[in-house]
């Protein structure tokens, strides 16, 4: 399968098909790296250097835009996969994106100096996504995948949410920056109790009943199965795991 067909069985796009190894799908708010694999360490898998770029021309764009989604996922709460990919050897040097394994995993991402690692998210994860599962992810009863409307995609949302519920966790109840000091500040994910591919062509969301601040920890947790564990599971897993 080709890298640019596999990227679009998931809804994603990015805006240069021949140097982006980023790409994202603004509906369900997902965000793919392609992973070298011989960028692998113990932290996890580099997916991202300040020591790649900026460059020039396409490679100046595509290092560009991977930031921009790293950002999406940092900032934002997008969802973080990550597919195998081989760098391919050329002639003069140049680093060019080779074979690529169709199956996706989702991560966790973090920040180590002058890098970002996808780490696989917490023991006991499902194991990667093959293609047959990612069209029941997303797509239903052989339609297309639905789009939403550009509120729905953008930080208005996000901010109407916070400003409706805060920046507690809605099941464990973290407050980042009071863990982490004033870097923290305004930092949590926020989940969509519905999730965006199951509403009608014509749904509204409205940030304060359909969508609650998490932690990017029990974020992950709602996400390792398809539909999402409610709150309430979340909150009776941390209840059980604490006794």
């Amino acid at each position: 399968m080709s890298r640019k067909k596999f990227i679009m069985s998931l809804g994603a796009s990015c805006k240069n098909w021949n140097w982006s190894w980023s790409f994202v799908n603004h509906s369900d708010q997902c965000v793919y790296f392609g992973a070298w694999k011989e960028e692998l360490t113990a932290r996890g898998q580099v997916i991202l250097s300040e020591t790649w770029g900026p460059g020039t021309g396409n490679t100046k764009a595509a290092y560009r835009e991977a930031t921009e989604n790293v950002q999406l996922v940092e900032k934002d709460g997008y969802r973080l996969f990550t597919f195998p990919m081989e760098r391919k050897p050329t002639s003069d040097g140049s680093i060019k994106i080779g074979k690529l394994t169709p199956e996706i995993t989702p991560c966790l991402l973090e920040r180590i100096g002058t890098e970002w690692f996808a780490q696989v998210q917490l023991s006991g994860l499902p194991p990667s996504l093959t293609k047959k599962a990612l069209e029941r992810l997303y797509s239903e009863g052989g339609k297309q995948q639905k789009l939403v409307t550009r509120y729905e995609r953008d930080n208005r949302a996000r901010r109407a949410c916070l400003r409706a519920h805060g920046f507690d966790c809605a099941t464990c109840g973290a407050n980042l920056m009071e863990i982490y000091g004033e870097v923290a500040r305004d930092f949590i994910h926020v989940h969509h109790l519905t999730r965006l591919s199951d509403m009608g062509d014509d749904y509204r969301v409205n940030p304060k009943r359909d969508m609650r601040p998490l932690c990017p920890n029990c974020h992950s947790i709602a996400h390792l199965r398809v539909p999402p564990f409610s709150l309430a599971q979340i909150r009776e897993f941390l209840k059980t795991s604490a006794c």
